[in-house]
């Protein structure tokens, strides 16, 4: 039989298209209203993971406790209060999508209802989502598997790791470190190096899958807003480049409607949601900036996990502002190309009444802008003055001048 490469990368990137790798990913990991159908067993996936990422959760809450008991200078305490309070943000992104579950639902049922004049725009951004979603499960596959033989190579990483998840971690002392090891009560059973590294891999690759959920919840995020500020794009060169303007307007005031009730029904189903989901990328990208400026150090040697997620986060804040001011930026230039066409039908008397009927219902629709949860908009402007705020404070802190700490 011979091979066809062309007819294989057809169905390829059709199948890619068809597929709704992100929602899927978002529900068997633990978020509440993304579920792709009534499969069982997705369900129940989705069931274990959500008990499984509280009870992480939880863990993670007594073990930063611990942590800040240990905590003998202001950088450390400053640090590890703002993981705690990067976990409180995650709980809270958790229950908010939980809250808004329908509406949700009902936004991802509204989004297969588009007009069929945007189908195109859509299926290649769904592409895109897609072979990004494999490159990110990729990445996080590569470092489970590092993470395993970094750990079963090097005992004395396992050991290490093991004690500081299991409340063993002590403070710098000037006293011999043999004789804290003493105090360190050792069974035949946890001191089995295969212990070790079961433990130790089954705690932080469970935490660097919580972790990854804010990544996926942006991608989700921004791809919406993307979607939205294109199928904006498009109606507003439909708009502009239409040789009929009386019949332009007429199915401009069709797809707006639709467009803006979309918009609306986004920011209903999703402000709350992006308020916590940029609140704790802004707590990630605070710990990052403290790092880079030398305010601690981590006191484990596996810790390329962190950097790689961490960096991912701080990419998502940025992200999120910048795509979500796009849609408002695209609904401004949509209403200037309709606000000038109706002027300048206006101005000829057998169609002035389309201008009149198209600069009213312009009024009567308001400006799309998302925000968080009504407390800050999403503009350029808010990203600069987020950026600002953070180097500014940092900075502030740097003056103190207070020496590293190994927490």
């Amino acid at each position: 039989m011979k091979f066809d490469f062309k007819t294989m990368y057809n169905s390829t990137i059709q199948r890619l298209q068809e597929l709704d790798l992100l929602q899927y990913i978002l529900y068997t990991w633990g978020i509440p209203g993304m579920q792709p159908g009534d499969n069982r067993s997705i369900h129940a996936i989705h069931t274990v993971s959500v008990l499984v990422m509280f009870a992480n959760h939880l863990y993670t809450f007594v073990l930063y406790s611990h942590y800040l008991g240990l905590c003998s200078k202001f950088q450390c305490s400053k640090v590890v209060i703002s993981l705690i309070m990067w976990r409180l943000f995650a709980v809270a992104n958790w229950y908010s999508v939980f809250v808004k579950r329908r509406e949700v639902r009902e936004l991802l049922a509204s989004s297969r209802n588009l007009d069929k004049r945007y189908k195109a725009k859509i299926d290649k951004n769904k592409l895109i989502v897609n072979v990004l979603m494999v490159g990110i499960l990729a990445v996080l596959f590569y470092l489970l598997i590092m993470i395993l033989v970094i750990l079963w190579n090097d005992p004395a990483t396992a050991s290490s790791r093991f004690d500081e998840m299991t409340f063993r971690a002590r403070k710098n002392t000037s006293q011999d470190s043999s004789s804290s090891q003493s105090d360190q009560v050792e069974t035949p059973f946890t001191s089995h190096h295969s212990f070790k590294v079961a433990a130790t891999f089954l705690v932080t690759s469970t935490t660097l899958l919580v972790k990854a959920l804010s990544v996926f919840l942006t991608v989700f995020y921004t791809t919406w807003c993307h979607s939205l500020s294109q199928v904006l794009a498009q109606c507003g060169d439909r708009l502009e480049h239409h040789s009929d303007r009386e019949r332009a307007v007429l199915q401009f005031l069709v797809d707006y409607d639709a467009i803006h009730d979309m918009c609306l029904l986004t920011e209903s189903a999703l402000s709350m949601q992006v308020f916590w989901l940029s609140s704790s990328h802004f707590v990630m990208v605070f710990i990052q900036f403290s790092k880079i400026l030398g305010f601690y150090t981590y006191s484990n040697s596996i810790f390329v996990e962190n950097t790689v997620l961490a960096a991912l986060q701080c990419v998502s804040f940025f992200a999120v502002t910048y795509f979500a001011s796009e849609v408002h930026k695209q609904d401004k230039v949509l209403r200037e190309i309709a606000s000038d066409l109706g002027f300048r039908i206006r101005l000829s008397k057998g169609s002035r009444d389309f201008g009149d009927l198209l600069e009213q219902f312009l009024q009567s629709k308001e400006v799309v802008i998302f925000s968080a949860l009504g407390i800050f908009d999403f503009t350029k402007g808010f990203l600069l003055s987020s950026t600002g705020v953070l180097i500014s404070y940092n900075l502030l802190i740097l003056q103190l001048d207070i020496p590293n700490v190994p927490y």
